[in-house]
């Protein structure tokens, strides 16, 4: 029935190579490690595409942060160009195809299935036009860097206002270039953040001339060989190149009905990761994740919950006693120096799972006005209204500001309430923070609402 140290997993992306990495450095036990993967290249951060529109970085090499030949070095068989086509889960054996169309079958002890996501676009008519994009793998980041340095693209058009569109709306406006961000919804990052914060990305696109096409839906392409046109539901726009950044779907098809999955088709896995079928794993974006907040299964497309999930499965592959913390939906981003950072629930969200919610905030400087540099923060502490459990915040400020995210998600985990909170040490110091804490600014303000 297969060795049980013998571990393969499917998929060497952001979540795979997190528990080869965790497994690797097991001391009780020595694993032999197995990962296949369709690529040939490994460890691609997609995040980083917008880096390289803006030139913050010199070239797509530098998105990527480990090579096959580093971890066949550590020991790790790497079987590249690879697809797994199915799954004898009784023989615990995969079958797989190489690239030249041969096939074999790979037996294993413990199946990690890390397979990630697939990018969604949109079926209209003449999405086969050149000059449409989307950005979920390396070879599309190659062709779109060839398009958009070309002097004949003017107007780009980005389908979808969520992180990725808005990153990108900002990194192709600095390129000057004219960009139109296109979003089914009235708000950007509305999934997100609340308003009061969407208002501010959205303040900041318009003020560096970014045209905001919301509660507009594509309807078709126009064009004879390239794009030339996007038709929404309320105007027609002239487009010299469009970028798909839609959302995403588990890529969850290996073991077809063999597995329980959830209603978007992700794995369905416990606390623990694991699935409804003995010594198989799913983490990352192809699996579900628990949630705390809501007591329940849920999704989480964050490069961050890829390493959280793989932690955990690598942990209870090493047989550990532990009591697995959940997702809690950390995300941020920055745009024209100001940053973003968002936890938990927001209202949108929490009317969604029909939860009762309120809020404590100040938005004001983080230091005392007699220091030179002073920096604006805007921060929103979401708790459950019955309970005053934490249940989510939302940070804008120019500072850096993510360890404050690390706290929160602690808070969350652990359902301190808004009022533990306040007895915390914070820290003075005039170079740091005035004499009251921000974060203790903000629960002060609750008695003036």
């Amino acid at each position: 029935m297969g060795n049980v140290n013998k571990i393969v997993i499917v998929g060497a992306n952001h979540s795979g190579l997190a528990a080869q990495k965790f497994l690797s450095m097991a001391k009780e036990k020595k694993f032999d490690i197995i990962m296949i993967d369709k690529s040939s290249k490994i460890s691609y951060l997609s995040c980083g595409l917008s880096l390289l529109i803006k030139k913050e970085i010199n070239n797509l090499q530098e998105l990527y942060y480990a090579t096959p030949q580093e971890l066949c070095a550590e020991g790790v068989q790497m079987l590249l160009e690879t697809e797994v086509i199915g799954i004898d889960v009784e023989k615990k054996q995969l079958f797989c195809k190489r690239k030249d169309g041969s096939k074999f079958r790979q037996e294993y002890g413990i199946l990690i299935l890390a397979t990630g996501s697939k990018q969604l676009t949109f079926d209209i008519p003449n999405s086969h036009l050149d000059n449409i994009f989307t950005v979920k793998k390396h070879t599309h980041a190659l062709e779109l860097m060839k398009t958009i340095v070309d002097d004949s693209i003017d107007k780009v058009g980005i389908i979808g206002a969520g992180y990725i569109g808005v990153e990108l709306a900002e990194a192709i406006s600095k390129i000057d270039k004219e960009v139109y961000l296109i979003d089914a919804a009235d708000r950007v990052l509305s999934m997100y953040y609340d308003e009061d914060f969407s208002n501010k990305v959205e303040a900041l696109l318009i003020e560096n001339n970014v045209h905001l096409c919301l509660g507009q839906t594509p309807k078709s392409y126009i064009g004879k060989n390239k794009i030339k046109k996007i038709v929404t539901n309320l105007e027609n726009y002239s487009i010299d190149m469009v970028i798909q950044a839609i959302g995403f779907i588990p890529n969850s098809q290996i073991g077809g009905n063999k597995f329980m999955k959830d209603l978007t088709g992700a794995y369905l896995t416990n606390k623990y990761q694991q699935t409804s079928v003995k010594d198989v794993y799913a983490i990352g974006d192809c699996a579900t994740t628990f949630s705390s907040i809501l007591n329940q299964n849920t999704l989480d497309y964050s490069i961050s919950n890829a390493v959280r999930s793989a932690y955990i499965a690598s942990k209870c592959i090493m047989g550990e006693t532990f009591h697995p913390f959940s997702s809690h939906l950390t995300n941020g981003f920055s745009i024209y120096d100001y940053k973003f950072y968002s936890i938990g629930m927001n209202f949108k969200m929490a009317n969604l799972f029909g939860m009762i919610v309120d809020y404590v905030e100040m938005d004001e400087k983080i230091t005392p006005y007699f220091m030179k540099d002073i920096t604006q923060i805007k921060l929103r502490i979401i708790f459950e209204k019955s309970s005053k459990k934490i249940v989510g915040a939302q940070i804008f400020s120019q500072e850096e500001c993510s360890g404050l995210l690390a706290m929160f998600s602690l808070a969350i985990e652990k359902q301190v309430t808004i009022d533990e909170l306040q007895m915390l040490d914070y820290l003075f110091y005039p170079q740091f923070s005035q004499p009251y804490n921000f974060i203790l600014r903000a629960m002060m303000s609750s008695s003036k609402k």
